[in-house]
């Protein structure tokens, strides 16, 4: 079975975009969704959560952009520019797209729809997109772009489509482990704020205040046993170094970890640059275990982001995109981090945060001035057995999601690549059916 190199444009029916109503779109408003760029996902594929709406009058007037099932869809413009997602009709619903987006169509005899998706969708054609985006302040792509995308594909459909029935199955796994940890995060989101507005009485209950005695406070009614402090009673909080290019050229660099190093609950180490600190900074910005780092700078549902330095002592430091938070003898790194846990995923964190252009800022000293509730530590204790199971099952959720993605990663460089060939598996088709 042979193998062409293409452009894109030669496998294609039908590139066209789309349109909206003068007047411009809602969710709220209309018969028909009309799909656009926010709909597409970073990481591939297509929601059809908050979709605008178009009138059926509008629709039935659209010449261009009319879905159909298994259309392929690509951010023309913006500052994704390049997102691609595979449509899938739900009942056979009409659908449409607006200018924001191309839909393309393959030749039935040439190309899957699934097989042109994930060419569009990895690295080798994510890599030329990028190259054909025009425009530094406005980016976007020009219709042509497509003849400009070339790659290899198989000349046999049945081998495409065993291709993409393979990457399809990876992607389900992927969906699924998606929808287990949305499901496990609001499980945990809701015991976390239970737990940290009710405690664990010394017996191991629940509080509840038809049997315990709260009170008022600035964080609403708590356990008369708790107190509500500053951030910066319970820890110290410091910003990190501030680094410049002329750091690289050490001869003895030190490694530190930035914001991309930072994820919900835990540190990623494979991705550490390495900068030069003098000896009175490694004495001010080493990090030791126990040390809890948020994100000082980002989108704002991710600001305050949080995780638990868990490396060896004074070897690794960190820079100005985080906060440090190093806990004092009252107060467990995995309690506070509990209580960053749900002002992230509550939006405390983004309320407190100042927004600039496109980042937003946590800044030390509003975080340091934020109240936290502070249980003893024997409550804190007993807090965090109920909850720290809960959270590894997150957890293990997480690094099965990750597993999954380098799967998907690797697959589609190999068989997209013909480097991987599954001929084997189509002969066993063949013999089957004979």
């Amino acid at each position: 079975m042979s193998w062409r190199n293409v452009d894109i444009a030669s496998l294609l029916l039908t590139l066209e975009s789309g349109s909206r109503p003068k007047g411009g779109v809602s969710t709220d408003r209309g018969d028909i969704p009309s799909l656009g760029g926010e709909n597409v996902l970073a990481t591939g594929g297509v929601t059809l959560d908050n979709v605008n709406l178009v009138s059926t009058e509008f629709y039935s007037k659209m010449t261009k952009g009319r879905l159909q099932d298994g259309d392929v869809l690509i951010n023309k413009d913006g500052a994704q520019t390049g997102k691609v997602g595979l449509y899938h009709s739900p009942d056979g619903a009409p659908a449409c797209i607006n200018e924001h987006l191309f839909l393309l169509r393959g030749m039935p005899e040439r190309v899957t729809q699934e097989y042109l998706y994930y060419l569009l969708l990895s690295d080798i054609g994510q890599k030329q997109i990028r190259a054909e985006t025009s425009g530094s302040a406005q980016p976007g792509l020009k219709s042509g772009f497509v003849k400009k995308v070339v790659t290899s594909v198989p000349v046999d459909i049945r081998e495409q489509s065993k291709i993409a029935e393979i990457l399809t199955t990876v992607d389900r796994a992927i969906e699924q482990t998606e929808a287990l940890i949305a499901k496990q995060q609001r499980i945990k989101t809701g015991l976390m704020h239970d737990l940290l507005t009710r405690g664990i009485d010394e017996h191991g209950n629940l509080r509840s205040e038809s049997t315990h005695k709260f009170k008022d406070s600035p964080l609403g009614r708590i356990p008369v046993e708790w107190d509500v402090k500053a951030v910066a009673d319970t820890g110290s909080v410091d910003l990190g170094r501030q680094l410049s290019p002329k750091y690289m050229k050490s001869k003895t660099p030190t490694p530190y970890l930035r914001v991309a190093n930072v994820f919900d609950g835990w540190i990623d180490y494979s991705d550490v640059l390495e900068m030069d600190f003098t000896t009175v900074e490694k004495a001010k910005y080493m990090l030791r275990q126990g040390d809890v780092l948020l994100n000082e700078g980002q989108s704002r549902e991710l600001v305050g982001r949080s995780a638990i330095y868990r490396g060896p002592d004074n070897v690794y430091c960190f820079q100005n995109t985080l906060i440090r938070y190093r806990p004092y003898a009252n107060m467990r790194s995995e309690f506070a981090q509990v209580v960053f846990k749900l002002w992230l995923d509550t939006g405390v964190f983004a309320d407190v945060a100042r927004q600039t252009t496109s980042v937003a800022h946590l800044g030390a000293g509003r975080f340091a001035k934020m109240l936290i509730p502070n249980p003893n530590e024997q409550e804190q204790d007993r807090i965090l057995s109920v909850f720290l199971p809960a959270d590894c099952v997150s957890t293990r959720y997480q690094d099965s999601l990750r597993k999954l993605r380098r799967i998907k990663t690797g697959l589609m460089q190999d068989l997209l690549t013909g480097r991987r060939r599954v001929t084997a598996l189509l002969d066993q088709k063949d013999e089957v059916s004979a």
